[in-house]
């Protein structure tokens, strides 16, 4: 009994307020960026760094919106999935798939200097 008492007296004494939940996004926001900003390959032309951009882009955005009076919570609903997916596709670290067809060549003699329109 007396550890449950003193269990209560030391959770009201150390308890806080919850964060209310436009604090969460925002600090959530802001670590999504500063996690992506912190690798080297942001700014390389790979898959990688591609989606980090798109992720810190993204971001900003939210960020941008909830300044000009987006709720947090339709942020949560909508928003957060797709940042969340983001950061997953830049844990998975593929490649991108590169199709790149040559062009067949043409066995036509092409005149260039026609002034007739084909």
């Amino acid at each position: 009994m007396k550890k449950i008492g003193f269990i209560t007296i030391i959770s009201l004494l150390l308890g806080k307020e919850p964060k209310p939940l436009d604090r969460f996004v925002v600090d959530y926001l802001l670590l999504t960026q500063s996690r992506m900003i912190e690798s080297p390959t942001v700014w390389q032309d790979v898959k990688e760094g591609y989606l980090r951009n798109e992720a810190i882009y993204f971001s900003e955005i939210i960020l941008d919106s909830l300044a000009n009076g987006l709720t947090s919570y339709y942020v949560v609903k909508t928003h957060i999935p797709k940042i969340n997916q983001l950061r997953e596709q830049v844990r998975e670290g593929k490649d991108f798939n590169y199709n790149i067809e040559k062009p067949s060549l043409t066995r036509v003699n092409v005149n260039y200097f026609s002034s007739v329109k084909d």
